[in-house]
């Protein structure tokens, strides 16, 4: 949400919600006007009109809400995803790491866990340990700007 703001030229009051549950309940009652938060957590709302989904932060349009622009297309240069990777100890031996890596990217692909997925409103990619790597370095150098503009600082 700040990176919105920075380039949308704006300020946003932030209101620290425990759960998107907690968060979307806000919007729903007006108590907050808008929320960046994962597809599966607004989709239901959306369905019955209580919300309106704006856009949604990915480079590209969700396949499974493909009738939704990106922020991007509606003006706001931001880009942002959600994403989990695995991650171990500095000193696992490569080879465990090999077949950690080999095993998870062949479930993944699995139909059943691809489907399984999907219910939840993600797609499933695999990758080596050296892109994990890129990407993690990417999305710092990405974000460091944006918590140094907006003060960020843990609590």
């Amino acid at each position: 949400m700040e990176a919105i703001a920075i380039k949308a030229g704006t300020t946003l009051v932030h209101v620290p919600y425990s759960s998107s549950p907690q968060a979307i309940t806000a919007v729903v009652r007006n108590d907050a006007q808008i929320a960046c938060l994962p597809a599966i957590s607004v989709t239901p709302q959306a369905a019955t009109g209580a919300i309106k989904i704006l856009a949604v932060s990915t480079a590209r349009r969700s396949p499974y809400l493909s009738d939704v622009p990106t922020l991007k297309e509606v003006g706001i240069d931001v880009e942002a995803d959600a994403w989990n990777g695995l991650v171990a100890p500095g000193r696992t031996a490569k080879s465990i790491i090999d077949k950690i890596n080999r095993d998870v990217t062949e479930i993944i692909k699995l139909p059943k866990v691809r489907q399984r997925l999907a219910t939840q409103l993600m797609e499933s990619v695999g990758s080596s340990p050296e892109e994990l790597r890129a990407r993690m370095d990417s999305e710092i150098a990405r974000w460091a700007p944006v918590i140094e503009a907006a003060t960020v600082k843990l609590n």
